[in-house]
């Protein structure tokens, strides 16, 4: 229960919020674009149904692969979190932090008896309270990794929608410039006059919007790959 069976007892309008937002977060719109136009890469004569059957088998195995190792980590992070997060409340949490080597960010937890709610932030905070200062350094490069990884993914898909749906051809360093102001510019905006709650809540936000796009990106690949004329 809980990883392949829905289940979530008491569960309320955050926890759907974050539901939906975990679709929209692994299933991002974009990538639908970019997969479907990385399969240009391979060259092959598609003329030739022999061709193609082994081209296909070939990124079938390549995205089995990566799925698989991406369910892997995603269901070790799971385990690490739950571990720490399950039913700890905020009083359990700030003494941990205390008798640990981080134990000055142990004041970001009042001392009450409330269920802990984290973010972003306070997530790798616990975790190094638990696993040790590595653990919250091992966090933070892994949320940096993951925002290079997304920046970079979207500036590809970028580039395919503008070559392939609107035919522009923009110098690589105007479309970067364009794509990642348009990505930056909005969070620079939120952490120059708010803080690191709003940052979370922005990105919650955003997931749940990805998840809710996901039709408008899978039915227009489907219908254009289905015609034969294009």
């Amino acid at each position: 229960k809980g990883i392949f069976l829905p289940y979530c007892p008491g569960c309320g309008r955050e926890e759907l919020l974050q539901a939906v937002g975990i679709v929209g977060a692994i299933i991002m719109p974009h990538n639908i674009f970019l997969h479907s136009s990385l399969v240009k890469t391979r060259a092959i004569d598609r003329s030739k149904k022999e061709e193609v059957k082994e081209a296909n088998m070939y990124f079938l195995t390549e995205s089995c692969l990566a799925l698989f190792v991406s369910f892997l980590i995603n269901l070790f992070v799971m385990a690490v979190f739950g571990e720490a997060f399950y039913h700890q409340r905020n009083e359990d949490v700030h003494n941990k932090c205390v008798n640990s080597s981080v134990s000055r960010y142990a004041s970001i937890f009042p001392i009450n008896n409330e269920t802990v709610s984290v973010d972003i932030y306070q997530g790798g905070v616990i975790l190094g309270c638990y696993f040790g200062a590595a653990a919250l350094y091992i966090w933070a490069v892994g949320i940096l990794a993951a925002g290079q990884s997304s920046t970079m993914t979207g500036t590809y898909a970028g580039q395919f929608v503008m070559e392939g749906f609107l035919q522009l051809r923009w110098s690589r360093f105007t479309r970067v410039l364009f794509t990642r102001s348009l990505a930056i510019l909005p969070t620079l905006f939120v952490a120059a006059f708010r803080d690191v709650s709003q940052l979370t809540g922005m990105n919650d936000l955003l997931n749940v919007l990805q998840s809710i796009l996901l039709p408008f990106a899978v039915l227009p690949v489907l219908t254009f790959t289905s015609l034969r004329p294009l």
